[in-house]
C-alpha cells in the first residue's frame, strides 16, 4: 500500500505546483498557462498540458522502477516442486 500511495503522490505533486503557479507566479509552467489562456494561444496550452502529462508519467514510471528493483531484492522466490 506504501509504494501505491507514493505513485498517486509522485503524479498529483505535479498538479500542485501547477495549481501553486496559477495563483502566485511569474514563472512557470502555471504562468504560462494562464497568460496563454488570456491571449487566447491555445497551442501553448495544449504544449503545456502534453508536457505535464509526460512529466506525470515520468515520475510514475520512476516510483513502479524502483518498486521493482527494491522488490526483487526482498522477495525470496519458492522452489519448485519436484514431480
Amino acid at each position: 500500500f506504501v509504494v501505491s500511495g507514493i505513485k498517486i503522490g509522485a503524479t498529483l505533486c505535479v498538479i500542485g505546483a501547477v495549481e501553486g503557479e496559477f495563483v502566485g507566479a511569474s514563472n512557470g509552467l502555471g504562468h504560462v498557462i494562464r497568460s496563454s489562456a488570456s491571449t487566447i494561444a491555445t497551442e501553448r496550452i495544449y504544449g503545456c498540458l502534453l508536457l505535464l502529462g509526460a512529466m506525470g508519467g515520468i515520475l510514475y514510471g520512476a516510483v513502479a522502477l524502483a518498486e521493482v528493483t527494491v522488490l526483487k531484492k526482498f522477495i525470496v522466490q519458492s522452489p519448485r516442486r519436484q514431480k
